[in-house]
């Protein structure tokens, strides 16, 4: 869950869930993109890499072995271990099943390198779990996912595009600022 001071309800929604077991991790960064990315400099894109988009409609298996594939990634990316990694692996396989959702996944040279997942609601699409596998960091491939993403959200008409950071991540919050 990422509550929003101000927007959360109840106003103690937040003090409820960590008295039920969550914990809080602290403040995030919501960012709104307000210029046309197509302005920016050209993309650099790493030799043997490849953007795939995955989609229930645009694989063979209904993008399952890729969502798979994408769990794995983002495992690594952000240190998901254990009885959580099943059901990251399920939400992203059940997650494909809705028109609205898609991933991005980078491979180089075939590995499945980096990854990032866009939600469109209501004309504006919502960016998340960008990540890339540790011993990848470095190449601007979380930039190519995110790019990538951006695309999507701007082929569909979208306007808005919304993505959150928290404030403890900084590799991010300098590849967004």
């Amino acid at each position: 869950l990422w509550l929003a001071p101000g927007y959360n309800t109840p106003g103690n929604l937040a003090d409820r869930l960590v008295a039920r077991g969550f914990a809080d991790l602290g403040g995030g960064l919501s960012m709104l993109l307000v210029r046309d990315p197509r302005d920016d400099r050209p993309r650099l894109i790493p030799a043997g890499a490849t953007v795939e988009r995955v989609t229930a409609t645009a694989l063979p298996d209904g993008g399952r072995t890729a969502a798979l594939e994408a769990a794995r990634v983002i495992s690594q990316a952000f240190g998901v271990t254990g009885h959580r990694r099943p059901a990251l692996e399920a939400e992203l396989v059940a997650g494909l099943a809705v028109p609205e959702v898609e991933v991005r996944l980078v491979r180089i040279d075939g590995e499945a390198v980096a990854v990032g997942r866009r939600h469109a609601f209501d004309g504006m699409s919502y960016l998340s779990a960008i990540g890339v596998r540790p011993d990848w960091r470095g190449g601007r491939l979380g930039e190519l996912v995110a790019r990538s993403l951006i695309d999507g959200a701007l082929a569909d008409g979208h306007e808005l595009i919304h993505l959150s950071v928290h404030t403890t991540n900084g590799p991010a919050r300098a590849m967004y600022g």
